[in-house]
């Protein structure tokens, strides 16, 4: 695969030891309701999906590569390792996470193109990698009922939390934001822009929640109606455990899902 920076190709080499692609296909192929357990997982996984819906599956692997390199190439500079010797510089990888290494990159590393000269932005790569660190977590809790976490599944959703949160306050993402406004004839002063940007994240972010709340509630309906239970109270105990929401909050959707069903 041959990437362009600034103009100029270039063969990365990359580890998928590391970093796997497939955890990307497992994130973006897994069903929304699957997630309604997980903390934070529909919010995260709904959000970054929407925001890279511009890019095909094989761009979003491109740019998964892309953080792959620029974390290698991070992490065998001196600056990044203070009190380090030279010898142990390729072996501190897991000194951090890997949306540290990736923040760090951004510092001092040129923003990369893919192969077609489609630009990538630091809004982008905190993207890719908050998905992949989703079906790193989705990996890891197959078969799992949700109700305890290990460590490492812990630290993941965090790490995609932090770099989902990254993307969505994006300096670039502002400026982009700004110059599209200016093209159509609107000028904000930096104060404006920055009230603007916070109050579409913030606005964004309610959409998300919205959204999970919306996945928790049909899911509750559909295991209701599938399954044969004595009682709507005994349903929402029962149900209530596999939505992660109150047995009365779960009572009143399946309420008022089989009231609007037996009016039609």
């Amino acid at each position: 695969m041959v990437l362009i920076i600034l103009g100029q190709a270039w063969t990365p080499w990359v580890n998928w030891q590391v970093m796997n692609p497939q955890l990307l296909t497992l994130a973006g192929d897994t069903p929304l309701d699957d997630l309604v357990g997980l903390p934070n997982g529909i919010e995260i996984a709904y959000s970054v999906i929407e925001d890279l819906a511009h890019f095909s599956f094989d761009q979003q692997r491109q740019i998964l590569q892309i953080i792959a390199e620029m974390i290698e190439v991070e992490q065998t500079l001196p600056r990044s390792h203070p009190g380090l010797s030279n010898e142990d510089f390729r072996t501190a990888r897991d000194a951090y996470r890997d949306f540290e290494w990736l923040c760090d990159a951004l510092k001092f590393q040129p923003l990369p193109r893919l192969f077609d000269g489609t630009e990538v932005s630091p809004q982008d790569l905190y993207n890719v990698l908050a998905l992949y660190k989703v079906g790193e977590v989705i990996a890891a809790t197959r078969g799992s009922d949700y109700h305890q976490f290990p460590n490492s599944v812990v630290e993941n959703l965090i790490e995609s939390t932090k770099a989902m949160i990254k993307a969505m306050v994006s300096t670039q993402a502002m400026e982009q934001k700004s110059a599209r406004r200016k093209a159509k004839g609107i000028e904000q002063t930096k104060e404006e822009i920055i009230a603007q940007a916070r109050s579409e994240a913030a606005q964004a972010a309610a959409n998300v929640r919205h959204k999970a709340g919306r996945i928790a509630k049909e899911k509750a309906i559909r295991l209701y109606f599938e399954g044969t239970f004595p009682s709507v109270d005994y349903a929402s105990m029962v149900i209530a455990d596999q939505v992660f929401k109150a047995p009365r909050t779960v009572a009143n959707w399946i309420s008022e899902a089989k009231k609007k069903r037996d009016q039609s």
